[in-house]
């Protein structure tokens, strides 16, 4: 997976974005994420031992199909971790009926607390709590591509963060 961090940690937030992602890619946004420090048992799977400086933590999903039936465009998966889908009670099918594959997309994510929602151009998708994570690094991922397919890509504009207890509204500044 290859990824670009955000400085932080960040705890409680609004982060805006739109994004374009080519439509055979699997792509997402890290949040309240990590690394891990040493090789680490996966808590889902104790065999899989993840890499040190591998990250873990809620991926908001950018994506043209919907998996497992609410794997959806603006749905968080427990990435490296407990790799399960966070809001299990949406209707993917229903909600990536927001989201354009190939166009700007526009998503808003409200982290307050244990509290966790996203929207796809307006449209609520996943709304869950979670106590796992209470602050993290921002990061924007993309899964590896195979060998000889591509190029693909992906492109991102108008990248706003509010921290809401300052109420101070910055560009983030990607590493």
């Amino acid at each position: 997976m290859d990824r670009i961090l955000v400085r932080g940690p960040y705890a409680d937030f609004i982060l805006e974005f739109e994004v374009r992602c080519d439509p055979k890619l699997n792509s997402g946004v890290q949040i309240r994420s990590h690394l891990y420090e040493k090789e680490t048992p996966q808590d889902s799977n104790p065999k899989r031992i993840r890499d040190k400086c591998e990250t873990y933590g809620y991926q908001c999903e950018m994506r043209e199909v919907v998996a497992d039936g609410i794997g959806c465009a603006g749905n968080f998966w427990d990435e490296g971790r407990r790799t399960k889908w966070l809001d299990d009670t949406l209707d993917g099918v229903e909600k990536q009926k927001a989201y354009r594959p190939g166009e700007w997309n526009k998503f808003r994510i409200v982290a307050q607390g244990n509290r966790i929602q996203s929207f796809v151009n307006d449209v609520p998708v996943a709304d869950f709590t979670d106590d796992a994570d209470t602050t993290g690094f921002i990061g924007l991922q993309v899964h590896s591509v195979k060998a000889g397919v591509g190029p693909f890509a992906i492109c991102r504009s108008n990248v706003l963060k509010t921290v809401s207890t300052s109420r101070l509204r910055q560009r983030l500044v990607w590493v």
